[in-house]
């Protein structure tokens, strides 16, 4: 039933009117590229840890709850500060 669910609720999302959380949502941080960055390394490393036969669900779990604080520690101490030399480039 989830994954008849999961496709709507993704297309509501995509489709729901305007508001302001959506609208300001990464204007001031963007860990979009951290996520993308670590997220492999942290889901082998949960595996890692836990062995293989864990849930798919429960990765993906732990893995957000860990990689959203690594992506705005990455986006804070790394990524701001190399785009300030982008003027001189």
């Amino acid at each position: 039933m989830k994954y008849i669910t999961i496709p709507y609720f993704i297309m509501y999302l995509a489709f729901v009117p305007k508001n302001a959380i959506i609208t300001n949502w990464g204007k001031k941080t963007d860990i979009s590229y951290g996520i993308y960055i670590y997220g492999m390394p942290v889901q082998q490393a949960i595996i890692a840890v836990l062995g293989v036969a864990v849930y798919p669900e429960l990765i993906s779990l732990l893995a957000i709850s860990l990689l959203v604080p690594i992506a705005w520690l990455s986006w804070n101490v790394i990524e701001k500060t190399a785009l300030q030399f982008k003027k001189y480039v």
